[in-house]
Parts: structure tokens; sequence; C-alpha cells
């Protein structure tokens, strides 16, 4: 019946899809005007509770208060947070260049800088240092969309002059 599930497991909020949300929330706005209304809510909270303030990493997992629940770090809710930032450029027309930056150099040096070309850094234990064996073929997926968004804004980014050409 779309309920949580009791206890505090009912409280945990993965801010990986608080990004994915805003992203799918804003592509949507295209077809179902109203759809990216509460885009902002799922931004706000990511940002302020779902990243490290140190490196700003995104946790896999936090309660609903914003309390740290698994303080590890998978590859794919980072790119969550690139698309996010980028429909905020798109379709409002701000950027945090500093926050996005963040975000890429986290992406390569965190996670893409590997031994074995074509492969990843799945996930990073609460001390960022790799904590899986497994490479999910599903993380394609999200590091492909994401690195898809940021070439096909480039020209936008450009023209804003947040990138250089």
């Amino acid at each position: 019946e779309w309920n949580r599930l009791g206890g505090e497991r009912g409280r945990i909020v993965e801010p990986g899809h608080h990004y994915e949300w805003v992203w799918l929330l804003y592509q949507a706005e295209r077809v179902v005007p109203g759809a990216a209304d509460r885009a902002g809510i799922l931004f706000e909270f990511a940002e302020r509770f779902g990243c490290e303030k140190t490196t700003g990493l995104v946790y896999d997992e936090v309660l609903d208060d914003g309390t740290v629940w698994s303080a590890s770090h998978r590859l794919w809710p980072n790119t969550e947070a690139l698309k996010a930032h980028l429909a905020g450029f798109e379709f409002g027309g701000n950027l945090d260049v500093e926050r996005t930056t963040e975000i890429v150099n986290n992406l390569f040096h965190y996670f893409l800088r590997v031994p074995v070309l074509g492969t990843w850094t799945d996930q990073l234990n609460a001390e960022r240092r790799p904590y899986v064996e497994n490479i999910p073929t599903s993380t394609l997926y999200h590091v492909f969309v994401a690195f898809s968004e940021l070439l096909r804004l480039e020209p936008r980014l450009q023209a804003a002059g947040i990138l250089a050409g």
C-alpha cells in the first residue's frame, strides 16, 4: 500500500535516487508541465544531507533526518548528482560550477582512475578505499548517461562561459 517499512529501515533514503528523480522530473517537464515542481526539494535534501562534507562524494544511504546511515559511496549516485546539477542548469539556467566541477573530479579521481581500462571502482568504503570486487554492468548506464548529458550540454555551458571552448 506504498507504506514505509517499520522502524529505522523505513527511514533510509538514498541520495542517489533523489538526484536521479531530479533529472527525471526535469526531463518529464518537457511533456508534463509541473512535473519538476518538487525537484528542488529532492535536490536540496540530497545536497544538504547526502554528501560527505570534505569531499562532496554522495553517500549510499542516509536517514530521513539527514543522519548518515551508510557512509560508503557507490559510483552511480555520484553520476546522478552530475545529471541533477546539469538538469538544473538546462531548465533553470543556474549551475553551481564549483560543486559540478567537484563531482566530475570525484568521478575521475575515486571511480574511473583504475589500472584496468574499461572498468571502474564501483564502491568506496567510509575511508574512501575500494570496497567491492564486483563491477555491476548496470553502472555503465549511469556513467554513460551522465557524461552524455555533459557532452550534450557542452555548447550551452561554453556559451554561458562555464566551460572553456
